[in-house]
């Protein structure tokens, strides 16, 4: 049991008590970010030009695609969740479908490691941050964080926010999850993520290739509550870099010796929170 969760968070200096803070990305070679955002343009031109097959080339199979949107009558802000049989069934079945010229697509490369990478995208319908890994020589969707577009009926539920304000609030909510777990504190753990927070790491298993792994929000609270990955973090050299801000989202990554991570976040019910994470480890010494 002790050996299953130590290559869970071997992780260990991605988290950290003493983070200098960011602000620049890094260049994304150009042609990746030509097949970065050909993925990218498969994702929502597939939906809104009614085609399946673009949607199923963009996704991963293993995927988690949220939004926030309020409840009406005073209730909550709930999450709503879309799979990739769902994407592909409703691109197919053309729910979607607007003219082209009422799409108003843009793309942008955020950021790349090795073989994962983040992407911004917006649209008259819907604004997307992305996570990617590469499969072979194709660009995946794993993670969305989105919500409505310019032209949306639904636009009206998109907070406005100064985001010089909310950055010092997204840099903490970021770290305070590194931090509960190997400050051994579940409660600051569980208060900076949603209920359907969800971890991916895309890691290369020796003569295996890739794989994609998640946990879940009760696994990292857990293994916080269980002390299991206490460390002295005082000598790590973590670095977050926040990549971009759009309407109440917030897309960052975190950098150490050990590895990359990215990170959606997201203003909910009046605090910041960590929504999805896509990590690439460093191969550990044996």
């Amino acid at each position: 049991m002790k050996l299953m969760f130590r290559n869970v968070f071997t992780l260990a200096t991605l988290f950290c008590l003493s983070i200098s803070i960011q602000a620049q990305n890094t260049e994304v070679p150009e042609d990746e970010a030509e097949k970065i955002k050909e993925t990218a343009l498969n994702y929502a031109d597939g939906f809104l030009s009614g085609s399946g097959e673009r949607m199923e080339k963009a996704l991963f199979p293993d995927l988690q695609k949220l939004a926030p949107m309020q409840l009406p009558n005073g209730g909550p802000t709930i999450f709503i969740q879309a799979t990739y049989s769902g994407l592909i069934g409703m691109s197919a079945a053309k729910l979607g479908l607007i003219p082209e010229d009422q799409r108003k697509i843009k793309v942008e490369a955020l950021d790349m490691h090795e073989n994962i990478a983040c992407a911004k995208l917006t649209s008259s319908q819907f604004n997307d941050y992305l996570h990617m890994v590469k499969v072979d020589d194709t660009w995946k969707i794993v993670n969305v964080l989105w919500t409505w577009g310019a032209d949306s009926g639904n636009r009206s539920q998109v907070p406005e926010l100064d985001f010089e304000k909310e950055k010092p609030a997204i840099e903490k909510a970021a770290r305070d999850l590194y931090d509960g777990v190997f400050k051994g504190d579940p409660d600051l753990v569980e208060n900076c993520v949603i209920p359907r927070f969800s971890q991916a790491s895309w890691n290369t298993i020796p003569g295996g290739g890739d794989i994609l792994s998640r946990d879940g929000a009760d696994l990292i609270v857990g293994v916080a509550k269980a002390k299991l990955s206490l460390m002295d973090t005082s000598q790590l050299n973590i670095e977050i870099s926040v990549l971009d801000y759009m309407d109440g989202l917030a897309t960052v990554k975190i950098s150490s010796p050990a590895g990359v991570s990215y990170a959606h976040l997201i203003y909910w019910n009046g605090v910041w929170k960590n929504v999805n994470v896509l990590r690439k480890m460093k191969p550990r010494q044996r």
